[in-house]
């Protein structure tokens, strides 16, 4: 439980509309002269005072909080930013892109913020863009491969959620969410139509109504394209976020 968020729902906000209250009592209710004068504007004073009490004490106990979890939260964030580097590394394999396109030197940074901006640069604009060509080559071994290494991927987001879903920020934990629900669906529709994903045009087989079945083999390829654009784009955003 966030310490600040609880204080300020239980205690702060409370206290505020019950001085902004008495306050209201004190200058509009025809009471000048009379001793609840002077006892309502005593009590909005004394509830002041513990406002600001409480969020002095609300800063030390959050303060306290950040520095008791400050390692471990910093090994948190790595084990969600090593989620999206692998996400990342899945796709950059699938699209037939060599590890050339990453700038090594970003890895070689003192401080773990240039390899996230670095690789969330490569998510976002250098695999992103090709998306929609780079679906359309995969073979069929390789959306074989993508789909073995999608549910490891899913595998680990869910070891996210259960191991450090109570310490991930909401943001963070939404950005993880978004990236597992478009590997999910990618992974859905490998399921439901191996046999004409990657196959070659000239060798699949047509539907029950006679129709060709390259149509079809299209359509599938642009949404796994939006699909895996999406991804990209959430992983991009998370790693920014680390």
């Amino acid at each position: 439980m966030n310490p600040k968020s609880y204080l300020w729902r239980r205690l702060t906000i409370p206290l505020a509309v019950a001085t902004s209250l008495v306050l209201l009592l004190a200058w509009f209710c025809p009471l000048e002269g009379t001793p609840f004068h002077g006892l309502f504007l005593h009590l909005a004073v004394e509830l002041a005072v513990l406002i600001v009490t409480v969020l002095y004490v609300e800063s030390i106990v959050i303060r306290h909080d950040e520095l008791k979890w400050e390692k471990a939260d910093a090994l948190v964030r790595e084990q969600i930013a090593r989620f999206a580097n692998y996400v990342t590394s899945i796709l950059r394999d699938a699209f037939d892109m060599p590890a050339s396109v990453l700038n090594m030197d970003a890895f070689d940074s003192a401080t773990s913020k240039a390899a996230h901006d670095e690789m969330a640069r490569v998510a976002e604009h250098v695999l992103k863009p090709m998306a929609s060509a780079k679906v359309k080559a995969i073979d069929q071994a390789g959306w074989s491969k993508l789909a073995e290494q999608i549910g490891t991927a899913l595998r680990v987001s869910d070891g996210l959620f259960t191991t450090f879903g109570n310490r991930m920020r909401p943001e963070i934990y939404q950005k993880v969410l978004e990236i597992r629900t478009e590997l999910d669906t990618v992974l859905a529709t490998y399921t439901m139509v191996p046999d004409v994903l990657g196959v070659p045009d000239n060798e699949l087989a047509p539907l029950t109504t006679g129709e060709s079945g390259v149509p079809l083999k299209r359509s599938i390829d642009r949404r796994l394209a939006q699909d895996m654009e999406r991804a990209l784009t959430s992983v991009a955003e998370l790693l920014k976020m680390l």
